[in-house]
C-alpha cells in the first residue's frame, strides 16, 4: 500500500469518525428538541387548564352569590317552605342560566337536613336525602361558607357550586348549582387540543348510572370521552398513562394526564387524558435524520473522491459542507423559537383577557352595591325630612311670636341654623341616592367651570397653583349647573386637602372625545363625550383607599373633618347624567379623578329669574290637611292659621277620605302627605277625584321627581310641596292653588 493511499485511508478513518460523532449528535439534540416541544405543550396546557377552568365556572359563584343574599322573594319563599312560590320567583333567574349555557343542568334547595326541598330541572321530585350521597352538601350545612369542586353525579361528572342562605339572621338551608364537566371540555378542546378524555376509577364511576357515553376499562380505570375511538387500542393495563404514544389512523400521539379535576376538599377524584398530535413533529425528525445520514454518506463519498484526485483541496470542501449544516441547524433552531413565540403571545393574549373580565366584574360589583346603599340612603332621608319638617316648622312658629333679640329668640335661631344645614345633608344625601329632583339644562360646562374656580382660588392657600386647560370648542351637556357646581367644588375640595400641607398644583382639564365599541367603558353607550380631568400633586391614596372612595360616610380625614357624603354625592350626580367617573392614584404620586358626561346637540337654556320672596296671605279658605305624623299636624294647623286660612287636620287618610264624601262643599283645597299606612297620598288623590273631580289638592313630600309628579297631575294633584317645608313657597303655592 502506498504512502498516499496510506493517507487518504488514516483522513478518510478520521472524518468518518467526526461525522459518525456529529450525526450521533445532530440526531440527538433533535430528539432533545422533540422532547422540549412536548414539554412546553404540556406546561402550556396545564396553564390554559387552569386558566380556563377559573373562566368556565368563575361567575356562577358569583352569581348564587346574588342570588341567595340579593333576591328576597327567592329567599322569603324558601325560609317559608313555599314550594309553588319559590319555584315561580327563581323560575326566570334559572331559564336565563340554561338559556346561556348548555352545560348548565341543575338547581336545587336543599333544607339543613340534607333533604332536598326543590329541584328546578325535577320540579316534582323532591324529599329525598343526599347527606351520605353528596358530602360537599354535608360539608356547607356545617360550615355554611359557599363550597366548589367536581363531584360524580346520576349522569356523569359535575362541577357544583353550594351556597348556604339565612333568613333574618338564621340558617335556612342552601341553594346549589350543577355544571356538566363537559363545558370545561369544550374549552380545552378549542384551546389545547380537540383529542381530550376523561379518566376516573371504576370506584367512582359506580355511581354514574345513566353514562352520556359509552366507556373503555384501563385497569382500575374507565376512560370517557366523546372521541374515544382514538383511545380504544390502549393497553388494558394499570400502567401509567404519561408520556405514552399511541398510533391511530395514521398518526401519531403522545398522551398527557397532568390536568385533575378536583373535589371540594381539592382532592382529585378524576383527570384529563390528552393526545397531542406529534405526526408532524416525528416527520420533521424522521426528514432530518433521513437527510443528515445521506449528507454524511454524501459526505464521506465526495471527501473519497476529493482526496483520490486533488488532496490538497480537502479542507476547503470540509468547511464548506460544516458551513452548510450550521445554517440548516441554525433554520431549524429559528422554527423552533418561532413557534414558543407564538405559543408565549397566546399565553399572554389570555391572561390580558382574563383580567380584562375580572376589572369588569369589580365595576359590576361596585355599581351593585352603590345601588343598595342609595335606596337605604334615600329611605333615610325621606324620614329625616319628615322629623325636620317638625323642627324647622315648630322653631319658627316660636320664632314669629318673640321679639327679636330676646335670649331665646337668639337659642331658636340657632336650631333653625341648625336644621337648615341638616336640610342641606339630606339633600345631599338625597343627590348621592338620586332621588332629589333637579332641573337638568342643556348647558355649557365651561362657565360653570370658570366660576367655580374663581370661589376655589380665594380659600385655597398661594402654595397651590392652579392649571387649567378648558377647550372652548366643547358641545354642551345636559345638567343642572348646580349640581355640576357641586361635583367641581367637592372635587377641587379634596385635591386641595391632599396638598393642604406640602403644597402643589391643581390641574382641570375640559376636552372631548368620542366613545366608540373599541374604548367602551362599562353602563356608558357610544358617542361623544365631555371629559372633565382634576388632578392633584398630593400624597395619593393606596390601593384598599381608592376601591371605598366612593361608598358614602367612609373618609380618611379626622374625626370631625368629613362627613365622607363628597365623592359619593359626586359619584350619584354623575351617575344621574349617565355619565362615569374614574378615580386614579398611587401613594405619592397624586390622584386624578376623570369624569365623562355625555355631550347634548342643542341650544344652550338661558338662566330663569328667582321666584318672589315674599308671604302671601290667605283669604280665609277652608283647608284639609292630611298627614299620618300628629307633631306635623299639629304645625300644620297652627302654620296655616297664621297664614290666614281656616284649618282642619285628620291624621287617618281613610277617615279623612270618608270626613271629605260628607263635607266637601266646606273645604276648598286639600294638602295631603304622599307616603300615609292605609291609603298613600296619591290613592287619597285618586278617591278625591271620583266624587270631587274640581278639588285643588297639594302634595307633600321629601322628594318629588319628574316621574312622580306626572302621575300624580293624572289623578288630581295641581301642586307640589316639598318637605321640610319653605314657608314663603308654601304661601304662594298655596295661592296659586286656590287662585
Amino acid at each position: 500500500m502506498s504512502i498516499r493511499t496510506k493517507a487518504i485511508s488514516c483522513v478518510l478513518l478520521i472524518i468518518t469518525l467526526l461525522a459518525t460523532v456529529y450525526l450521533t449528535l445532530s440526531i440527538s439534540h433533535q430528539r432533545q428538541d422533540l422532547a422540549d416541544k412536548i414539554l412546553a405543550k404540556e406546561k402550556s396546557a396545564l396553564f390554559l387548564a387552569e386558566n380556563l377552568q377559573e373562566q368556565a365556572f368563575a361567575h356562577y359563584r358569583t352569581r348564587i352569590i346574588s342570588l341567595a343574599t340579593g333576591k328576597q322573594k327567592v329567599i322569603e319563599a324558601f325560609a317559608k317552605r313555599d314550594r309553588a312560590k319559590l319555584e315561580k320567583a327563581v323560575a326566570g333567574f334559572y331559564n336565563v342560566l340554561k338559556k346561556e349555557n348548555p352545560h348548565f343542568r341543575n338547581m336545587q334547595f336543599n333544607l339543613p337536613d340534607g333533604t332536598t326541598f326543590l329541584r328546578m330541572h325535577l320540579p316534582d321530585f323532591h324529599g329525598d336525602n343526599l347527606t351520605n350521597v353528596r358530602p360537599i352538601l354535608d360539608h356547607v350545612h356545617s360550615i355554611r361558607q359557599q363550597a366548589t369542586g367536581y363531584e360524580f353525579g346520576r349522569s356523569g361528572l359535575f362541577f357544583r357550586v353550594i351556597q348556604p342562605m339565612f333568613y333574618q339572621g338564621d340558617y335556612i338551608g342552601s341553594i346549589g348549582f350543577g355544571i356538566k364537566y363537559e363545558q370545561l371540555l369544550e374549552l380545552l378542546q378549542k384551546g389545547i387540543s380537540p383529542h381530550i378524555s376523561l379518566v376516573s376509577s371504576a370506584s367512582n364511576w359506580q355511581k354514574v348510572t345513566r353514562s352520556p357515553s359509552p366507556v373503555t376499562q384501563h385497569g382500575d380505570n374507565v376512560i370517557l370521552s366523546p372521541d374515544n375511538d382514538i383511545f380504544s387500542d390502549l393497553p388494558l393495563s394499570n400502567s401509567a398513562l404519561d408520556q405514552e404514544r399511541i398510533h391511530f389512523n395514521g398518526r401519531d400521539f403522545i398522551l398527557f394526564s397532568s390536568i385533575t379535576l378536583n373535589d371540594f376538599q381539592d382532592q382529585p377524584i378524576a383527570k384529563l387524558l390528552v393526545a397531542f398530535d406529534i405526526t408532524d413533529d416525528l416527520k420533521a425528525l424522521n426528514h432530518f435524520i433521513i437527510q443528515i445520514v445521506l449528507l454524511t454518506l454524501g459526505l464521506l463519498a465526495l471527501t473519497a473522491f476529493v482526496l483520490h484526485f486533488s488532496f490538497g483541496q480537502l479542507l476547503d470542501t470540509i468547511l464548506n459542507l460544516n458551513s452548510s449544516l450550521a445554517k440548516a441547524n441554525e433554520e431549524l433552531e429559528q422554527r423552533v423559537y418561532e413557534r414558543t413565540t407564538e405559543l408565549a403571545e397566546s399565553n399572554l393574549t389570555l391572561k390580558n383577557e382574563i383580567k380584562e373580565r375580572q376589572r369588569i366584574e369589580n365595576d359590576l360589583r361596585q355599581a351593585e352595591k352603590m345601588q343598595a346603599i342609595g335606596t337605604l340612603a334615600s329611605g333615610i332621608a325621606h324620614d329625616f325630612n319628615n322629623i325636620l319638617t317638625a323642627i324647622l316648622g315648630y322653631t319658627y312658629l316660636a320664632l314669629i311670636k318673640l321679639t327679636p333679640g330676646q335670649d331665646i329668640a337668639l337659642h331658636l335661631d340657632e336650631v333653625q341654623k341648625a336644621g337648615m344645614r341638616a336640610k342641606d345633608l339630606v339633600a345631599q344625601i338625597l343627590s348621592f341616592s338620586r332621588h332629589s329632583e333637579h332641573k337638568k339644562q342643556i348647558l355649557k360646562l365651561q362657565p360653570i367651570i370658570h366660576e367655580a374656580l374663581k370661589l376655589l382660588r380665594a380659600s385655597i392657600p398661594a402654595n397651590i397653583n392652579i392649571v387649567k386647560n378648558i377647550d372652548a370648542e366643547c358641545s354642551p351637556a345636559l345638567v343642572d349647573s348646580s349640581q355640576i357646581h357641586q361635583v367641581l367644588m367637592n372635587l377641587c375640595t379634596n385635591a386641595y386637602h391632599a396638598m393642604e400641607n406640602s403644597g402643589g398644583t391643581l390641574t382641570i382639564n375640559l376636552s372631548q372625545l368620542e366613545m366608540s365599541e373599541e374604548n367602551l367603558i362599562l353602563e356608558l353607550a357610544p358617542g361623544p363625550y365631555l371629559k372633565l380631568e382634576i388632578g392633584d400633586t398630593g400624597k395619593g391614596m393606596e390601593e384598599n383607599t381608592l376601591e371605598r372612595i366612593f361608598e358614602p360616610y367612609f373618609t380618611t380625614k379626622e374625626t370631625g373633618e368629613g362627613t365622607g357624603l363628597a365623592l359619593a354625592v359626586v359619584h350619584g350626580i354623575v351617575k344621574n347624567c349617565h355619565g362615569h367617573i374614574i378615580a386614579q392614584s398611587s401613594p405619592d404620586q397624586g390622584t386624578t379623578f376623570t369624569v365623562l358626561l355625555p355631550c347634548h346637540q342643542g341650544k344652550e337654556n338661558l338662566e330663569e329669574p328667582p321666584p318672589e320672596s315674599t308671604m302671601v296671605m290667605g283669604k280665609g279658605e277652608h283647608l284639609l290637611v292630611v298627614d299620618d305624623e300628629k307633631e306635623i299636624i299639629l304645625y300644620w294647623k297652627i302654620l296655616l292659621e297664621e297664614m290666614g286660612y281656616q284649618v282642619t287636620s285628620i291624621a287617618d287618610s281613610s277617615a279623612a277620605c270618608q270626613w271629605l264624601t260628607e263635607h266637601t262643599t266646606e273645604i276648598d283645597g286639600v294638602i295631603t302627605d304622599m307616603s300615609m299606612p292605609k291609603m298613600t297620598g296619591l290613592e287619597l288623590s285618586r278617591k278625591i277625584q271620583e266624587f270631587a273631580p274640581s278639588m285643588p289638592i297639594a302634595l307633600c313630600s321629601g322628594f318629588t321627581s319628574t316621574e312622580l309628579q306626572e302621575k300624580a297631575r293624572t289623578l288630581g294633584v295641581k301642586a307640589f310641596i316639598k318637605k321640610p317645608v319653605d314657608n314663603i313657597l308654601l304661601s304662594q303655592t298655596l295661592r296659586n292653588l286656590l287662585s
